[in-house]
């Protein structure tokens, strides 16, 4: 259970962090910037198709994330994404959200993903 909520808990920070949250974190001077050039060229993920899976991992009822989202899930560089998953409690993420995404999409926690 510790590796799915690795997983979750990267996946959800990068959702957050990648679209409005980018701008936030540098003030918009363009600093978020170069986290979305990292998440696209080290992550193989384009922050702004992140948007398709936020209805998968919030609300009060989350939907099963769609078939896009998982696609995209299973084509990012999931290791790299799991090095943003301690910014999600300051986006105020629930973690008991998150942790079903992974397993939905039918991913496995890759080892560097694993809670210590």
């Amino acid at each position: 259970m510790a590796d799915l909520k690795a997983l979750a808990l990267f996946f959800v920070l990068v959702v957050v962090l990648a679209l409005p949250a980018a701008t936030a974190i540098d003030g918009g001077s363009g600093g978020g910037s170069s986290a979305a050039v990292r998440l696209n060229s080290d992550c193989r993920v384009d922050p702004s198709q992140l948007i398709i899976c936020r209805p998968a991992v919030t609300g009060e009822s989350p939907p099963r994330p769609t078939y896009d989202c998982c696609k995209m899930i299973k084509r990012a560089n999931l290791p790299c994404l799991c090095m943003f998953k301690d910014f999600l409690p300051a986006f105020g993420i629930d973690p008991a959200r998150a942790l079903a995404l992974p397993e939905k999409c039918g991913l496995k926690t890759p080892p560097e993903c694993k809670s210590p």
